[in-house]
C-alpha cells in the first residue's frame, strides 16, 4: 500500500469513529428517556461503525435488560471486559433463570 492508501484508510477509520459517537450521543438520549428499541438501534448503528467502543456494548446491553431481553443482555454486557460488563452480565444470568423457572 503507498502512502495515500494509508492515509485515506486512517481518515475512513475517523470517520467512523465519528459517526459512531453521534449515534452512541443519541442512544444515551434515548436510554434516558426509556426510549428502549431506540436506544438498541442506535446503539447497534454505533457498534456497526465501531465495534472497539465497550461502552456502548454495555449501553445496550442496559436497553436490552430494560426490554428483558435477558439472552441478547448476556451477549452485549460479554463483548466488553470491564466491571459494568460483568455485573450485566449476571444481571442477565440472574433474570434469565428466574425467567425461565
Amino acid at each position: 500500500m503507498d502512502m495515500s492508501d494509508e492515509t485515506t484508510k486512517a481518515n475512513c477509520l475517523a470517520f467512523k469513529k465519528e459517526c459512531s459517537a453521534l449515534y452512541a450521543v443519541d442512544g444515551h438520549v434515548a436510554l434516558a428517556a426509556c426510549d428502549f428499541d431506540r436506544a438498541i438501534d442506535l446503539y447497534s448503528v454505533a457498534i456497526n461503525l465501531d465495534s472497539t467502543n465497550n461502552t456502548i456494548f454495555g449501553n445496550r446491553s442496559k436497553a436490552k435488560l430494560e426490554k428483558m431481553l435477558w439472552e441478547e443482555a448476556l451477549f452485549d454486557a460479554q463483548k466488553p471486559m470491564f466491571i459494568l460488563g460483568i455485573h450485566r452480565s449476571l444481571n442477565s444470568i440472574i433474570r434469565l433463570t428466574l425467567d425461565t423457572n
